[in-house]
């Protein structure tokens, strides 16, 4: 009984866990540079500091902290509750421990950026392994670190937009096309067909058939993600329309009575007539304007928030939708395979494809609780400790 694909296809060589290696730091160093000439550009064109490494704080290095405390707590916690079970477990398959590690790490950076996203995302794995007697593999060390990194450039868009979340769901939109490419090329250059046999039934899965899984189900989310900001941003379509609604209907009644004023040279007559045109428009529009002033209100109260429920939730949707498609589908199943005991890189790819759907509802069910719930407590300002003026001091 074989529960394992058998590959049809001819043998390809797929890409290697150090080339993975090797590229991921080539993108971190290159993120780095990028860093270090926005900290010039800022010093020349704004006199301000501005840091690669978030500034040194008490309350940074303790929420910090915090996190990697409470993502190394669940893998203990869930050790100790299956009486050593899961420790097992963790040990013969590192991907689930990295996986359940990974919640907490992308949360910490969205919360603190890609730099400290990367030392949350070390100290993590290498806390866990220690303390559960886990088993260390370099492959896994990399993907934490990616988990942290990668969510750490979400938090950077962020920080871009500030407030404007139709230019924050825009970007990720185009982030999602960028990442679907390079994972559809990934899986199309990969393996042509294998055949899957569990137990007695033989599926036949093509790359098509997987690419079409994998981007059918990054097109939902994004149109998801969407639909939502319509949802949270209906105020200000309907101001628009509003707005469109009086314009046309100004305009229609100023040039009809500029027609009637074509030969008339008394501009007297003219601001007349427009005093009268205002008056007519606010008498015959005034519950159009009512409303319109209410919308203005609406809008003015919902931006002075600090917090809103699309603020967590759009970030949690660009994870799914960037940052899994690059670990879950390309960098993880390299290192699945090393550790799978001959096991085709097939099979490691076509489990973290239809594994990705659960990890996707991990993330919206488990996730986006927990940071709406800890960027709350933690009231964490990320610009403001990498942004200020050169009078500041550099410690405090």
């Amino acid at each position: 009984m074989n529960v394992y694909p058998t590959l049809t296809s001819s043998e390809q060589v797929p890409i290697d866990g150090p080339k993975i290696i090797l590229i991921f730091v080539a993108f971190v160093g290159a993120v780095l540079l990028i860093l270090i000439a926005k900290k010039i550009y800022y010093y020349i064109r704004y006199r301000r500091r501005y840091y690669i490494f978030p500034k040194i704080n008490t309350t940074g290095i303790s929420n910090t902290a915090m996190v990697i405390s409470i993502s190394v707590t669940i893998i203990l916690l869930l050790t100790v509750l299956s009486a050593g079970a899961m420790g097992i477990f963790f040990r013969v398959y590192p991907g689930w421990r990295v996986t359940i590690e990974g919640i907490l790490i992308k949360i910490g950076g969205l919360l603190f950026g890609p730099i400290i996203g990367l030392f949350i995302g070390a100290l993590t794995d290498i806390l866990t392994v220690a303390l559960t007697a886990g088993m260390f593999h370099y492959g896994f060390f990399i993907i934490a670190l990616a988990y942290g990194f990668f969510s750490g450039i979400i938090r950077v868009f962020i920080n871009i937009c500030k407030k404007n979340t139709a230019l924050f769901v825009f970007l990720v939109t185009l982030l999602a096309i960028a990442v679907s490419a390079v994972a559809s090329v990934y899986i199309m250059v990969t393996f042509d067909v294998y055949t899957l046999t569990l137990f007695t039934v033989e599926i036949v899965l093509q790359n098509w058939l997987l690419m079409t899984v994998f981007i059918s189900f990054n097109v939902l989310l994004l149109a998801i993600l969407w639909i939502c900001l319509w949802i949270f941003q209906r105020n200000r379509t309907r101001l628009f329309l509003v707005d469109t609604f009086l314009f046309f209907r100004y305009t229609a009644k100023k040039l009809r009575y500029i027609r009637h004023l074509r030969y008339n040279h008394s501009c007297n007559l003219y601001s007349l007539k427009l005093l009268m045109l205002h008056s007519r428009i606010e008498k015959s529009c005034k519950k159009v304007l009512a409303y319109r002033n209410d919308l203005v209100k609406r809008i003015i109260l919902r931006d002075n928030l600090d917090y809103s429920w699309f603020d967590a939730f759009a970030p949690v949707i660009a994870l799914i939708v960037v940052v899994e498609p690059l670990i879950e589908v390309v960098m993880m199943p390299v290192f699945d395979q090393q550790l799978g005991g001959g096991i085709p890189l097939d099979y490691w790819i076509t489990y973290r494809i239809f594994f990705g759907i659960v990890v996707a509802l991990v993330n919206l069910f488990v996730v986006l609780p927990i940071f709406k719930t800890v960027r709350q407590i933690m009231k964490y300002d990320y610009r403001s400790s990498i942004v200020e003026g050169l009078s500041k001091t550099l410690i405090s």
